[in-house]
Order: C-alpha cells, then structure tokens, then sequence
C-alpha cells in the first residue's frame, strides 16, 4: 500500500484554515509547532513534523500519523486505505499548489504508548432522563431508549443524560467566548451541537474522560456526534470493564450497552489504536472478543472481516499472544431472511443481551 508524504505547506495551511492558532518553527525546520488542543497549552505542546508526517502532543503523550489526525480532528472515518482523508488532504494540497509525493514507511515500528486521561475540559449541557420528563425533547430521548431496549437501569448504569438546549451553553449563543475568540464548543456557530442527541460517557479511574452524542432522530445521518478529545486514547465503558473477565469489543457504545451484565466496550471506529489495545490489556482480561456488526451486502462484510483481521493481528503482536482472541458470530442465530428483513446489522437490532457460547469461534492465528 502506498503511503503519501504531505509537504510542510500542506501543515500550515490546515493550521491556518482551521484555526490551530499561531504556530512557530523549530529552528531546523523539522516541527511546526501549535497549542495542545487537547489540554490547556501556552507553551506550543502539539508538534508537527514535516518530515516523517507524524503530529504529536507533548503534553498528553500521544502521537498520529498526520492523517489520523486529521480524520480523527474532522470527524472522518479511516477506511482501510484512508481514501476520505486522502481526499480531504488532496484538496488542501490543490489549495496551496504543491505536489503530494509517495514514499515507504520506516520499518521500525512506532507504537503509541497509552496515557492516563483526566478530566474532559468541554461538557455538553445535560438534563437527566426521566419516564416522566416535562420536555418535549426528555420524553422523545426517554421512549427512543425503551425502542431501542434500553431501560432505567441502563440510563443508571451508564450515566445516560440529554441535552435539550438549542444554543450553546458556553458561548450562550453569541459564538465568541469572554475573550471574543471563537467559541471552541460550538466552532463559533452559537448553536448547541448536541441539541436533541441522548450524552454516553465514558469514564477513567472516576473522572469523566469521553462522551458521544447520539442523536434521537433516526433521518439524522450524523448519528454520533464527537468531542474534540483524543479518541484514540479512549476505551469506553473501562471503568466497567471487569479485571480478570471476558471482554468483550463491539462496533458502537449501544451495541455494548446492550450486553448489560458483560464487560463490553466499543472501538468508535474502524481500527483499534494501540493505547486502546493497551488499555483492555491491563484489565488482564481472560478472553478479548470481538462483536463485529453484520453489514447490508457481501463487499462491506469482506472490508469489515478484513478490518477485524488486522484489528486482531494488532491485538496479538501487542499483547505478545499472551490473551485468547475469539470472534462473536451472533448473527449465525438468524436466518438471511431475518437478518435482512428485520434490518438487523448489530446486536442492539436484534436485542440480543446475553452471550451464547455456541457462536463465539477461537482465532487460531
């Protein structure tokens, strides 16, 4: 496969047209240097370097290929040869007018070593859920979780919440903050991102690291909505991922939601990074498996067995080997009649709670 090696005028211009803040130049030209957007910053923590197309933040420990970065900081989801933000990249190079040149990874192999995350500096507005909930926008949260089978007892476990307010709370409303800068909560807009969208936390050692903003109206093709937070240092739910257990990865939080009385946590996107790995790895689970979701058509099955394959790789060359991996094939319960009538993709489709050992297969590789 082949890599691409973006120029340094490609770095500025992404920093400039999406407002990075200033930046300085390492004397030899190497790192182009901003505030960690991550974390309070005055010292230009967040560096990126020009020649091997790596961003790392000094601060929080953490490091992306430039078009990790960038997928993760645009909300755009790796496919398993980058394709969207290869695009997305290519427009800022025709923006500057410089050429994109190909180029062969180093074989040394970088691993990003995982951090202890703290506190999450931007919270949405929230108001709890509630059967009995005066708000038009509570009682539509409420029922669209009994729909979707979840109960008083998920909203508990998992500290379920809503957020109903249609300006943004920060800025309230005016998109500039007390400086007059450009609302960071609300990119400006003045809106509330997570009006009518159901907040799931996710939490690290008690505090509050992560959420994801789901939205209640099924047209909404934006189904989750992200914070800017370093994603790829999260696993969901690890607070209730139980020491010495089966742990189980699905594809989104409802589907591990769903698995209510398990250890369960969700990769948010396509690929497992390596603090993630990590993370599940010091719960020294007994078995890790996966819960890969059942796509619409036979070409999306392959990309998604495909990604489960290097997902698993990764897992094993990590973790030395040393933790079982097996792979949930729930959907080998269902007929191909049911699975497509009923439109059941995922475990939350088809209510599925309670694990049967009769389709989990052991990886052998």
């Amino acid at each position: 496969m082949r890599r691409y090696k973006y120029p340094r005028e490609v770095v500025i211009r992404y920093i400039e047209k999406y407002d990075l803040g200033d930046y300085k130049e390492s004397p030899d030209g190497k790192w182009i240097n901003v505030n960690s957007i991550y974390a309070d910053d005055e010292r230009y923590c967040m560096g990126f370097n020009v020649e091997s197309n790596w961003v790392h933040d000094f601060k929080l420990q953490e490091s992306w290929s430039l078009e990790q970065f960038v997928a993760e900081h645009q909300g755009i989801d790796l496919d398993d040869h980058g394709i969207e933000v290869r695009k997305f990249l290519s427009r800022i190079l025709m923006e500057v007018g410089s050429d994109m040149k190909t180029y062969r990874h180093s074989n040394t192999d970088m691993i990003i070593k995982p951090v202890l995350l703290g506190q999450i500096q931007h919270k949405p507005d929230i108001k709890p859920l509630k059967s009995d909930s005066q708000s038009y926008i509570g009682q539509k949260a409420y029922q669209y979780l009994a729909d979707r089978g979840f109960g008083p007892s998920h909203i508990e476990k998992f500290n379920l919440t809503y957020s109903e307010s249609r300006k943004c709370h920060v800025c309230h409303g005016t998109g500039y903050d007390e400086d007059d800068d450009k609302c960071i909560f609300c990119n400006g807009y003045g809106n509330n991102p997570y009006y009518g969208r159901i907040i799931i936390p996710t939490y690290e050692n008690g505090d509050m690291i992560y959420y994801q903003g789901r939205t209640i109206y099924e047209d909404n093709k934006l189904r989750y909505m992200n914070p800017r937070a370093p994603r790829l240092q999260v696993v969901y739910f690890y607070d209730q991922l139980r020491a010495n257990d089966d742990i189980y990865i699905t594809e989104g939080p409802m589907d591990a939601m769903m698995l209510y009385d398990y250890s369960a946590t969700c990769m948010m996107s396509m690929h497992l990074s390596d603090p993630q790995i990590l993370k599940i790895a010091q719960k020294n689970p007994r078995r890790v498996i996966f819960v890969p979701d059942y796509d619409e058509t036979q070409s999306k099955r392959d990309r998604t067995e495909d990604r489960l394959k290097k997902n698993i790789a990764r897992f094993i060359k990590l973790t030395d080997g040393k933790i079982p991996i097996a792979v949930y094939r729930w959907y080998k319960a269902f007929s191909e009649s049911e699975l497509r009538n009923k439109r059941i993709k995922d475990i939350n489709d088809a209510s599925i709670t309670e694990v049967d050992e009769t389709f989990i297969e052991k990886v052998n590789f």
